[in-house]
């Protein structure tokens, strides 16, 4: 079978499976009541676990190989973009708190840097390694293998930011505890979830350039663990946003950081195809 179409073929099966593992988990939960969490229930682990064992199988014994996976660190070569990484959301963050607070829709009475950086700390761990297996799902797996079959990279964008927005739907939908939720987008749980979708579109134009930029999963799985750790700010209500500038300053929701996060990724673009202007598409 010729390669492109094999791949074409084994992509096919992974984004079906993507779409349909979390409702998958949501229907298994209906014969097994009274679990204690809905994020630590069975369901949930069908839909976290299930697209990364496809993966596993598609490289293993469906042809897909292991030789963009970006395993390799390439520290050597790619160390100024480990340090953008671990920067990107603290910088952006910041300075939408920031213009919040000076605008008075944000409330820092209760930060406290030293207060805060042991659960920063107790946090990044865990996201580390639960990131090591999600990246290898979306840009390890879904980014590479588009990447192998166009070099248009603004379909790349559309396809991971669409199959990674709506895997998110069961999360958000039902697995996500509601309080939980509310704490950062008090719109209600359908709502979060369309517009969710947009903002992991958006990320994804961040996350897939600096991916093609490195060839490394690991600068991925610091942007994607630093993100995932400074949910406490929120959560642990070191800072908060008024209800009706969510839209707004919201750290992980709000037009400010979005816009910077949109800003960022064509600035990754624009350096990519600096360095390596053999890539540029079609357009």
């Amino acid at each position: 079978m010729d390669a492109d179409r094999r791949t074409l073929i084994n992509l096919a099966v992974f984004i079906f499976v993507a779409l349909t593992c979390g409702f998958l988990g949501v229907w298994v939960n209906t014969f097994v009541p009274n679990q204690e969490s809905l994020m630590d229930s069975i369901g949930a682990g069908i839909w976290i676990a299930i697209p990364l064992i496809t993966v596993l199988l598609l490289r293993t014994f469906a042809g897909d190989g292991w030789s963009d996976s970006g395993l390799k660190p390439g520290f050597s070569k790619n160390l100024k973009w480990y340090g953008f990484a671990a920067l990107v959301f603290p910088v952006v963050i910041s300075i939408a708190l920031f213009i919040g607070k000076t605008m008075n829709w944000v409330d820092t009475a209760c930060f406290n840097l030293a207060a805060y950086m042991p659960v920063f700390g107790s946090v990044i761990g865990f996201e580390w390694i639960k990131n090591i297996f999600e990246e290898s799902v979306w840009r390890g797996y879904l980014t590479a293998k588009l990447d192998r079959i166009t070099r248009n990279e603004w379909l790349i964008y559309v396809i991971v930011g669409l199959v990674w927005g709506l895997w998110h739907l069961p999360y958000y939908l039902v697995f996500l505890d509601e309080h939980y939720l509310a704490m950062f987008f008090p719109y209600g749980r359908y709502a979060v979830a369309l517009y969710a979708v947009l903002v992991i579109c958006v990320w994804t134009i961040m996350f897939t350039e600096l991916f093609l930029l490195t060839r490394s999963l690991w600068v991925v799985v610091i942007l994607h663990s630093v993100e995932d750790a400074l949910n406490p700010l929120i959560s642990e209500q070191f800072v908060t946003v008024q209800a009706d500038k969510t839209l707004i300053v919201s750290p992980t929701f709000g037009v400010i950081p979005l816009t910077l996060y949109l800003l960022t990724g064509l600035y990754l673009r624009k350096q990519r195809l600096r360095i390596r202007p053999s890539e540029k598409n079609f357009g």
